[in-house]
Parts: C-alpha cells; sequence; structure tokens
C-alpha cells in the first residue's frame, strides 16, 4: 500500500497560517488527569526511562513535552510552528536538558540522526501529507534498536466522524489522515522504513473534559472495561529501528 505523496510545502504553509491566528486551549502545556494518561500510556508502551534521548515530532505547545522534560529525558522538540514552537520553548524554560527547533517532521537536520533512543508524536501523524516519509525520516534520527511511538485516534472508533463533521474548528480537509491510522498501513509503511516489531494497541473511553471530571472521583477509567478494545478511541504505534 502506498499513500498519496502530497505538496509538502503547501501543507506547511497552511499549518504554519492556522496556528499563528490560533492557540486552541486542547494544547496547552498545562498538566492534567486526561495528558498524563496519554503519555503514561506512550511510555510504558516503549519502556521509556529517564536515560533515553527523546525526540518529540510536532510538539505543538509542549503539553507532553513538559512530561518528558519532568521525567528528566534529554529532549529535543522539532515544531512546524515558529509561534508553536516559542510556547513550547517558554513552557520548557526551566529543563535545562530541553531543545525546542523550528523544524519539518519529514525533513530532520542532518545532525539529528542517529542520535536518539525515543522517536515520539501525539495526534500528530494523521496530519502529515507523507506518512512513510515521517517513518523513513524518525528512523533516521533513531539509533539502532531505538523505538517510536505515535499516539493517533482510533479510526474505527466512531466518534471520531462524528467530532471531525460536527465541530466547527475541524475539517476533513486536515483530519482525512486518520484513516491511514490502522494497523496494517502503519505495519507496511514503517517496514519498508527500517522498523521491525511493530504494534498497536487500543486504550481510552472518554472525552477530555469527561475525563478530567471524573478523574477527580478515581472514575476516569470504568468506562473503559465495557469499552471494546478495538473500538477504544486512541491507538499507540510502536516499532524498533533495525
Amino acid at each position: 500500500m502506498k499513500t498519496p505523496v502530497t505538496d509538502s510545502s503547501a501543507h506547511n504553509a497552511d499549518q504554519r497560517a492556522y496556528y499563528q491566528a490560533r492557540r486552541p486551549s486542547t494544547m496547552l502545556p498545562v498538566a492534567n488527569p486526561y495528558a498524563k494518561r496519554h503519555f503514561d500510556e506512550a511510555a510504558q508502551a516503549v519502556n521509556l526511562s529517564p536515560a533515553d534521548r527523546v525526540l518529540e515530532l510536532g510538539a505543538g505547545m509542549g503539553r507532553f513535552s513538559i512530561q518528558y522534560a519532568s521525567l528528566g529525558c534529554p529532549l529535543t522538540v522539532l515544531e512546524l510552528s515558529p509561534d508553536l514552537a516559542g510556547v513550547c520553548r517558554e513552557a520548557l524554560s526551566s529543563h535545562t536538558p530541553a531543545e525546542v527547533r523550528v523544524g519539518d517532521a519529514l525533513k530532520p537536520a542532518p545532525d539529528l540522526h542517529g542520535r536518539f533512543d525515543v522517536v515520539a508524536g501525539f495526534f500528530f501523524l494523521h496530519h502529515l501529507p507523507d506518512l512513510k516519509a515521517c517513518l523513513q525520516a524518525a528512523r533516521d534520527c533513531l539509533k539502532p534498536g531505538g523505538r517510536f511511538v505515535f499516539v493517533e485516534p482510533n479510526p474505527f472508533n466512531p466518534l471520531y466522524y462524528l467530532q471531525i463533521t460536527f465541530t466547527p474548528t475541524m475539517s476533513w480537509r486536515s483530519e482525512k489522515g486518520i484513516f491511514n491510522m490502522r494497523h496494517k498501513v502503519i505495519v507496511e509503511l514503517a517496514s519498508q522504513s527500517g522498523f521491525t516489531d511493530i504494534n498497536s494497541t487500543c486504550y481510552g473511553a472518554l472525552p477530555r473534559g469527561l475525563y478530567n471530571r471524573m478523574a477527580g472521583h478515581g472514575l476516569e477509567r470504568s468506562p473503559e472495561t465495557i469499552t471494546p478494545r478495538g473500538m477504544r478511541p486512541f491507538v499507540i504505534f510502536t516499532g524498533i529501528a533495525k
């Protein structure tokens, strides 16, 4: 299977313009149970340790970056939007092992190649115009035996299609990549890009606001026990660099 390759320069210009004008509250670098759950799931999936050198792609304002930094991981952030990178840099200002760069995840600078133990991204992969190019770039930046971890929407959860259709700030133009967030697609592309042991797992059940409210009562995971695993709203992809 091949994913369509589009004009990445036009895509990048659209993304920069969008985030220059907007500051979505869901991307703010603040600690809450919902963001911590996503981070903990990703960290566990790759057996993250504080000694791991991490490259986070498409970090936005840094809502997950601050968790890597708080854990003590040497962190490099690559963010396409200069505006979002500035917010992320400020959020990480007290964490000396953290570096924030403005750049394209499909074309990381040569000095990033072969440096990292983990390449990570949160709700980022499905926005890209070329998945294979991103996975190849991730492989270039990893040491042999390094791991990738990407947290994405699960395309088999029907609520996403309602959310995209009826949320004024969302559009199918920017969200259509959700259809590629399937195990078979990622396995094929990651295998072609130099990865092995490629896996996926689904988790979760609740949207952000409800999850945070229920977390105050220790009930945030209760609905997950009755949600079929394959329909849980979030999927984690992992793989190991050859």
